[in-house]
Formats: structure tokens, C-alpha cells, sequence
């Protein structure tokens, strides 16, 4: 089990021994790791330890976004700003700051913040459950759903999903294909209609009603429909758009998401406001949470995707192997004993431990290509 899942048996300790793990285990990993791909590592632990306790996630994740905030105090390349100041003093031909030489000042601060959450801070976190808030009822976006029926005379009959103009223009989501005798299907954009299909549809209401004989459709059941979303096959999850995903300033029309991802968005939770409504128009943000639905398969994938943070309870990506964990631990050992003891600066030491690495095959190209903060080289170039 690795160390931040394990976090998971402290849960079930309470609430008072969890805040304490959650202010303790992140500080010294975020020395020397990003503070965002290492709250991204904590973030599913967090969702399942939120579920089991009842509680709101934002009394998890506030002292977990302090503690590895603070972590960074405790070296030199512990946050960006570190890095800019110490880049900053050997410009100005100041000598520059060892790599642990604000760890003793760093040490207390820590301290200082752990004390401040456990006697004071956490009195001031929101209280309460919020699982509506995460769409864990997922009762809006029922609300939303209708059943079409396709005549046996419909002009839109053999044609693929994508071509049907109606639904593309009033922003109308096909989730589910029934057809007789068939498990239902989750359609893609190239699935064909039939004649006596029926469609389970996401959208507005209003634009069910412009459904006209004339294209074959007709509207059978709207805002009753007993549709589950989770069923044999199917999963419905919530994921996160990371800092570094290509979503961030796109809608999700302009990526063809549904195409490129095999998953279909349900809705969109953005700083509490749930969006259920013309979502592929909808321009998305670091942060946003996206309910998705989709078959095992393609959750499975999208897991996999460093596009998307998956949160929900889904299979893991196998753990790298023994021999990959060791040359990390060992990599990241040499670079930081390299740069204490002054043998390498340590922007040449990282380098050299990303080139073993990637040659090991701990990593690839691309893996390490997406791990760059390019803002942060721009700042220091600039």
C-alpha cells in the first residue's frame, strides 16, 4: 500500500488523528516535489476518506493544501519562488542559499502551521456533508434526461449520431441507445440509428419540444425517466482537470471530447455551481470537476489519462515495479546529496536524473515532457 492510500487507515481513526496525519506525511515530500502533482496524488485518497467520514472536503483538503504549501519552506527547491529568489541572488552576485540552508527556519514554520490547524484553524473549516455538492446523488442531472423515440419512418434512420443537426445545434446529449433484445448502448458519434430505437437524451427541455414528426422523433417521457447510470458495464465518475491538462481553456466541442476520450460529460462542477446545460460550449478551468459517464473500458483509459484526474473508486494503474521504484529513490537521493555537498548546482543534477530516468524507462519523453511548469521556466528566463 503506498504511503498517501494508507492514509485511508488513519481515517478510520477519526477526524482528530487524520488532520494530524494530513499535516505531517506531505511537508517533506513537498520539498522536493510540485506542490500541484503532489495534491493531485492525495486528491482520489481524499474523495474516499470524504465519503466515509460524512464530512466536507474542504476540511480534508484545507490542511492538506497548508501542509504541502509549507513543505516547500523546508529547501531550496521545495516551490517556484524558492527557486526564482535563489536564481535571483546569484544574478545579483549574491552567493546563493545551500540547498537545506532555510530547513531550520522551514522545520518551525511547519510546526508553527501544525499548531495554528490542529488548536484553531480547523475550527474554522465548513462542517457538514456535501455530497450533493458533489453530485454524488446525481439528482440534477436526472432531472434533465428524456427518452426520444425513433419511428420506423424516420428520415434519420442509418444515420450516424453525429449527423443528426438538431441535437448538435440545441446542445442535446445522447447517453443510452435501447434497442430490443440488445444490452444498451453507449453510443459514440459514429453509431447508427434504427428504426423503433429509443434514446435516453441530456438537455434543456424546452428543446425537446422542437423534436417534430418530420424528422421521426418523438419525445416519450421527459424529466421520469428511470434511467440508472450506474449499471453492469457502465460507470459514472468524477473527474478533475489538472493544471497541465490540454482541457484547460477549451470547451469541450473544440477537443471533441466524447470522440478522444470515449466518456460522455454529464455535468460540470465549477466552485460549487453545478452545470448541466450546454456543456460543450462551456470553456473549462484548472479545477473543474467533470461527472462522466462511461463503459469500463474507456473509465479504465481515461484513469490512465494525465489529461484528467480521475477521483472516484476506479481501477488503479498497475504500481511500477520494484526495480522502477528503487532507480527513482535512488535518482532523486543522488541529485539532492549531489547538490548538498555542492558537487553539482542542482539545475544540472535534476537534469542529469531526469536523462536516467527517462534512458531507465521510469519515465517517458512524454511523461516528462508534461511534468514541466513552463511558466516557471519563464519566469526564470526572464
Amino acid at each position: 500500500m503506498s504511503w498517501p492510500h494508507g492514509l485511508n487507515d488513519w481515517g478510520k481513526k477519526g477526524e482528530p488523528r487524520l488532520l494530524t496525519a494530513l499535516m505531517a506525511l506531505p511537508p517533506i515530500p513537498s520539498s522536493f516535489v510540485s506542490d500541484v502533482g503532489l495534491m493531485s496524488i492525495f486528491l482520489p485518497t481524499m474523495v474516499r476518506i470524504r465519503q466515509r467520514l460524512k464530512v466536507s472536503l474542504h476540511r480534508l483538503l484545507m490542511p492538506l493544501a497548508f501542509a504541502i504549501a509549507l513543505g516547500g519552506l523546508l529547501s531550496m527547491i521545495g516551490s517556484a519562488g524558492n527557486i526564482i529568489g535563489n536564481s535571483t541572488l546569484t544574478s545579483s552576485h549574491y552567493p546563493a542559499i545551500p540547498l537545506f540552508g532555510i530547513t531550520p527556519l522551514g522545520a518551525i514554520l511547519v510546526l508553527a502551521g501544525y499548531l495554528f490547524m490542529k488548536w484553531w484553524g480547523v475550527k474554522r473549516l465548513p462542517a457538514g456533508d456535501t455530497d450533493d455538492e458533489f453530485l454524488t446523488n446525481y439528482q440534477e442531472v436526472k432531472s434533465y434526461l428524456s427518452e426520444v423515440y425513433v419511428s420506423p419512418h424516420s428520415p434519420l434512420i442509418g444515420k450516424p449520431l453525429h449527423e443528426v443537426t438538431y441535437f448538435r445545434q440545441h446542445h442535446l446529449t445522447v447517453l443510452r441507445i435501447l434497442r430490443k433484445g440488445q444490452p444498451a448502448i453507449i453510443p459514440g458519434a459514429y453509431d447508427m440509428l434504427e428504426a423503433k430505437d429509443r434514446l435516453i437524451v441530456q438537455g434543456n427541455q424546452q428543446a425537446m419540444v422542437g423534436l417534430t414528426a418530420a424528422d421521426g422523433l418523438e419525445t416519450v417521457a421527459a424529466n421520469r425517466h428511470p434511467l440508472r447510470l450506474r449499471n453492469a458495464g457502465v460507470r459514472v465518475m468524477e473527474a478533475m482537470v489538472p493544471q497541465t491538462s490540454i482541457l484547460v481553456n477549451h470547451s469541450l466541442r473544440e477537443l471533441d471530447f466524447r470522440a478522444r476520450f470515449g466518456v460522455t460529460v454529464l455535468a460540470i462542477l465549477r466552485q460549487g455551481v453545478t452545470r448541466v446545460q450546454e456543456l460543450h460550449e462551456i470553456s473549462l478551468n484548472t479545477g473543474d470537476i467533470l461527472l462522466v459517464m462511461g463503459a469500463d473500458d474507456a473509465i479504465t483509459r481515461l484513469q490512465k489519462s494525465e489529461d484528467l484526474t480521475v477521483l472516484s473508486d476506479v481501477d488503479r494503474t498497475p504500481p511500477a515495479s520494484p526495480r522502477h521504484r528503487l532507480i527513482a529513490v535512488g535518482v532523486m537521493i543522488a541529485v539532492l546529496l549531489l547538490a548538498a555537498m555542492h558537487v553539482l548546482a542542482i539545475q544540472v543534477g535534476a537534469a542529469a536524473g531526469i536523462g536516467v530516468l527517462v534512458l531507465s524507462r521510469v519515465v517517458s519523453l512524454d511523461q516528462a515532457y508534461r511534468a514541466i511548469d513552463w511558466r516557471i521556466i519563464t519566469l526564470v528566463g526572464a
